[in-house]
């Protein structure tokens, strides 16, 4: 069998993978694949269309998702084949797409607010780390 290319074993016998002969690299080919698989037969009656919102000088390409589920699995597809970094935000544990180099939450007003708070916090304990400091030498 091939997977991207590459010629995997197609049958596993063992549940315990590592004595199976499979190495991480291998189990994650593995999993890949089977989810690409599961995405690809979960968004097939997705169909695509032009469309041009009243207003709108542009035409856009736009998805027709016909149910509930579909949209979940067409989701995954949009998170899975982004190429911008996935994080978890350290104020609520939410995985995020990093949209900037410098994004250190998800972008939410409660936890942007939070991570303000937390700077300002640790900015104003240096100053008066720096003010104790200073005071000692005169």
């Amino acid at each position: 069998m091939l997977v991207d290319g590459n010629p995997v074993p197609a049958i596993v016998t063992d549940r315990n993978l590592s004595s199976a002969g499979l190495s991480d690299t291998d189990v994650c080919i593995f999993t890949r694949a089977g989810l690409h698989r599961l995405i690809e037969g979960s968004i097939a009656s997705v169909s695509l269309g032009v469309h041009q919102a009243p207003g709108a000088r542009r035409r856009r390409l736009s998805a027709r998702i016909p149910d509930l589920a579909t949209a979940i699995w067409f989701q995954l597809a949009l998170f899975v084949c982004d190429s911008r970094p996935t994080r978890i935000c350290p104020r609520c544990g939410m995985p995020y797409t990093q949209k900037r180099s410098d994004q250190t939450t998800c972008g939410s007003d409660a936890c942007c607010q939070a991570e303000r708070r937390a700077k300002k916090k640790v900015h104003n304990a240096t100053d008066a780390g720096y003010m104790a400091i200073q005071g000692d030498a005169d």
